[in-house]
């Protein structure tokens, strides 16, 4: 998101009586001005999809190599050739392992175009931790 949308955001948020953004004047401009600044904050969003689409995360370790996408999604698994010399279980514990370290490093990557987009923070992450269960 623009510079411009986070200012006019914080403007809005700072000013409780909502005065600055009344409509004045020709109610057809305040409309149009309206309907561009909606197109603009779209098309921003429309972008901020296709690169988070393209977020791929690897992680291996002697048993198995997992590459997840953006939202967790298993793209590929690969057992390496030491996978037959564990047990069941300790083949599990290392597929887990993996698959959690790719999915927060794709997680990672996501916050990353998130924060340079110059959004407002919003992160509901099912990777953080410290939010109270219900």
């Amino acid at each position: 998101m623009s510079s411009e949308f986070n200012a006019l955001f914080r403007e809005f948020l700072d000013d409780p009586d909502r005065v600055k953004y009344r409509q004045t004047g020709d109610p057809h401009d305040w409309q149009q001005r309206c309907e561009d600044r909606i197109e603009r904050i779209g098309e921003q969003g429309r972008a901020l999809r296709e690169q988070i689409a393209q977020v791929e995360a690897e992680a291996k370790n002697r048993f198995v190599r997992i590459r997840v996408g953006a939202g967790g999604e298993l793209l590929d698994l690969a057992f390496l050739p030491d996978a037959g010399r564990i047990g069941k279980a300790k083949l599990t514990e290392a597929f887990l392992g993996q698959y959690g370290a790719a999915c927060a490093e794709a997680h990672a990557r996501v916050q990353e175009i998130l924060a340079a987009s110059d959004l407002p923070r919003t992160d509901f992450s099912p990777f953080d931790t410290d939010q109270e269960q219900a």
